[in-house]
């Protein structure tokens, strides 16, 4: 069971990300940016943990995915899905 502090954390993030505040990354793909919490979409997704914790993007502002299998429409479902789990 989900703890109601744990549930008003996910509710803030979400609505820090809605307003647009805090975010403090932008994951770049092809012409169009997405901006995330870097500590929220790391603790969902093991991928981009390891890009946020060991590789060379753990500093940089705009990361560009340079993965030609990941399309802006792909990364945009991606995120959706790893930050409505968290809402």
């Amino acid at each position: 069971m989900v703890a109601l502090s744990e549930i008003l954390h996910y509710r803030k993030c979400a609505l820090f990300r809605d307003k647009g505040q805090l975010l403090d990354v932008r994951l770049k793909v092809d012409e169009d940016f997405f901006s995330v919490h870097r500590i929220v979409v790391a603790a969902c997704n093991d991928y981009f943990y390891a890009m946020f914790t060991n590789g060379m993007e753990c500093n940089q502002e705009i990361i560009k995915l340079k993965d030609e299998s990941i399309t802006s429409n792909a990364l945009k479902i991606i995120l959706e899905f790893v930050l409505e789990i968290n809402e």
